[in-house]
């Protein structure tokens, strides 16, 4: 059985949602309303301390994408992957990795340099102006990806849509007000999949925390 350790509203959500499709068995390792605890648990068993990191036996890994290709693979016989020979498999690869190694990375220096850009009088270095406005980018980017079909890969749900919620609602939380009719429809579709609303009862039984930093103290309890 596959054990996953997570801290909640985090990237081990995607490896929650992905077990809850496939309708396999697991062991979710975490203290609720607790972000500390449960990161002090990963960094007890691995080197890396991050979310999500899974055992399997003996093998240890820690990066969500290459969870979600080695799950799907290992353990879902190829459900919600895309075969090497099928129509979306480009888009599909594209996705899977764009996720965290383009989208993410850009949301994040946004979001990094905007107290930079909003304060008065203080001078702007240089780099922040690269920046500015990455999450409106990528929005139109995925905007455009999504036209003519229902999920990143095609007409079929798949990893890789697992993949790109966290970025795609990062850069609307980023642009609000600003709608996309396309991402709309799509996050709308995958958050209405049953799979997914079970992942949100077992990986966040208290929702969301209310900050980056998570529950007050007091409020946190054992599992």
């Amino acid at each position: 059985m596959l054990r996953i350790y997570h801290i909640e509203a985090r990237r081990s959500d995607r490896v929650v949602w992905l077990m809850e499709e496939l309708g396999l068995d697991y062991e979710l390792i975490f203290t609720p309303k607790d972000i500390a605890a449960s990161l002090m648990a990963i960094k007890a068993v691995h080197p890396i301390g991050a979310a999500p990191t899974v055992r399997d036996g003996d093998l240890w890994l820690c990066e969500s994408g290459a969870i979600l290709e080695y799950v799907v693979n290992r353990h879902g016989g190829g459900r919600f992957g895309v075969k090497p020979d099928a129509p979306g498999y480009p888009q599909y690869l594209q996705w899977m990795h764009f996720a965290e190694g383009s989208a993410m990375g850009r949301i994040i220096n946004e979001m990094m340099i905007a107290p930079m850009l909003a304060a008065s009088g203080a001078p702007k270095p240089p780099i922040a102006g690269l920046f500015a406005g990455n999450s409106r980018r990528l929005l139109d980017f995925f905007e455009q990806s999504l036209a003519g079909q229902d999920y990143f890969a095609g007409e079929d749900f798949s990893a890789a849509d697992i993949m790109m919620l966290m970025p795609v609602r990062a850069a609307r939380r980023a642009c609000q007000g600003e709608v996309r009719p396309n991402v709309e429809a799509w996050c709308a579709r995958v958050e209405a999949r049953p799979a997914y609303a079970r992942m949100l009862a077992r990986a966040l039984p208290n929702g969301p925390p209310p900050t980056l930093a998570g529950w007050p103290k007091e409020d946190a309890q054992p599992v």
